[in-house]
């Protein structure tokens, strides 16, 4: 859908109020809960260019204002990072009678300001467009050694908030792993693709007092489409964005034989294609192409076009010997 329609207040309440009747149902929210809700679709819908953010429980998901085929209004949604928020809660010193109290402040500000177990303010945001969820430690105390994270336990924290453990046994610590040295490689940039449509871009930055932050974005890309248009087989996209994620390259010759070393650039979010094997010219003789002497006028003879020596001086014709 093309998020950049825009849409009058009418039309955007009624959307608004059909979403609210699927994701809060009379009997468990009060009708000043769901008003609320109702309120802030249409605010991130103006705001946010037709993307909004709402929690259901503690499932995130956005939806996003666009058009059916025959031209009418309707909404999208698309669920976000699905452990967030449970991770975020459990990895911090926060009362779990709050989280309810979170979600609310979630759903009608996109921000939650609370205070953990230690008496320390903390900042709960997401974003509706980019996609980008967060935690911020609202305070200019110095980070105590147990607040340090390592850049490795860092990243398999924000991994986790996407996949749970509903990948294969081993395969988080090795995408943990591949997003470590991506950060160390590409200034804090680091990339994994969720799934063929999902990017999960995160930028990690160290402050003065040794916290450390990450921005997590969750775009929309088609890399399947991309690597189509370079020449991948269909069969093989699978292995090129495993590679990807990996931090790794992978070998493609096209149709002239060529080959080519694609890798793909988290810091410039781009797919780069280096030639391997490139023809270097050959270097040419040390003699070939120099200048010479006849030696019967002594006149300077200069090389042809093509490095090789006229067979005659120009200006006596005695015969010129190639070197």
């Amino acid at each position: 859908m093309a998020s950049h329609q825009k849409f009058d207040s009418r039309t955007l309440r009624k959307l608004a109020e059909h979403v609210v009747s699927q994701i809060a149902p009379d009997e468990r929210f009060s009708e000043r809960e769901r008003a609320d809700l109702v309120t802030s679709l249409m605010r991130q819908w103006v705001t946010y260019d037709c993307h909004a953010a709402i929690f259901s429980g503690v499932q995130l998901w956005f939806y996003n204002v666009g058009h059916t085929p025959l031209g009418n209004p309707s909404v999208t949604p698309e669920p976000g990072p699905k452990y967030w928020l449970s991770e975020e809660i459990k990895g911090r010193a926060i009362d779990p009678d709050i989280v309810s109290d979170i979600v609310e402040q979630l759903n009608r500000q996109q921000s939650a300001e609370v205070t953990d177990r230690h008496g320390r303010p903390l900042r709960f945001w997401v974003t509706p467009h980019p996609w980008a969820c967060g935690v911020e430690v609202l305070t200019d105390e110095p980070a105590k050694p147990e607040e340090i994270i390592k850049g490795r336990d860092r990243a398999l924290r924000h991994l986790r908030q996407r996949f749970g453990d509903d990948l294969p046994p081993g395969e988080l610590d090795l995408l943990a792993d591949s997003v470590d040295r991506q950060w160390r490689k590409f200034d804090g940039h680091a990339s994994v693709f969720a799934s063929e449509t999902e990017q999960i871009w995160l930028h990690f930055t160290k402050g003065a007092d040794g916290r450390c932050n990450v921005l997590v974005n969750y775009l929309r890309v088609e890399i399947e489409s991309l690597l189509a248009s370079l020449g991948v087989p269909p069969s093989e996209i699978p292995k090129f964005i495993a590679a990807f994620n990996i931090g790794g390259a992978v070998e493609i010759t096209d149709s002239d034989g060529a080959k080519t070393r694609m890798w793909h650039n988290p810091k410039t979010r781009r797919v780069v294609r280096d030639p391997v094997d490139a023809v270097t010219p050959p270097v040419p003789p040390l003699s070939s192409g120099l200048p010479s002497s006849c030696t019967k006028c002594s006149a300077l003879v200069m090389p042809l076009p093509n490095g090789k020596l006229p067979n005659a001086c120009p200006l006596c014709g005695n015969s010129i010997k190639q070197p």
